[in-house]
């Protein structure tokens, strides 16, 4: 997932790359509860004068798509139990 969308606000996908980016804009991240504590998971905000320009959009957005893929990449291979053949 490259991105989110929660109360008409759009957030896009972060990590160390281009969390700069986003800080340098004013972007605020967005922020969850988990356990009673504020949480930040990853995502900042993108404004409204970014949707009204396709193209900064879309590099925004390529930009969001490679950090999903780093994160995806990073996650470790899980090892599934093979169940064996049922017997008929």
């Amino acid at each position: 997932m490259f991105a989110l969308m929660d109360d008409d606000t759009l957030y896009m996908k972060v990590d160390d790359l281009n969390r700069a980016d986003y800080e340098a804009e004013g972007s605020c991240p967005f922020v969850v509860v988990m356990r009673g504590k504020e949480t930040s998971i990853g995502y900042r905000e993108i404004f409204a004068n970014f949707l009204e320009d396709p193209d900064r959009l879309i590099e925004w957005a390529n930009k969001a798509i490679d950090v999903a893929l780093r994160a995806d990449a990073a996650k470790p291979v899980s090892k599934k139990k093979i169940k064996p053949p049922v017997s008929r």
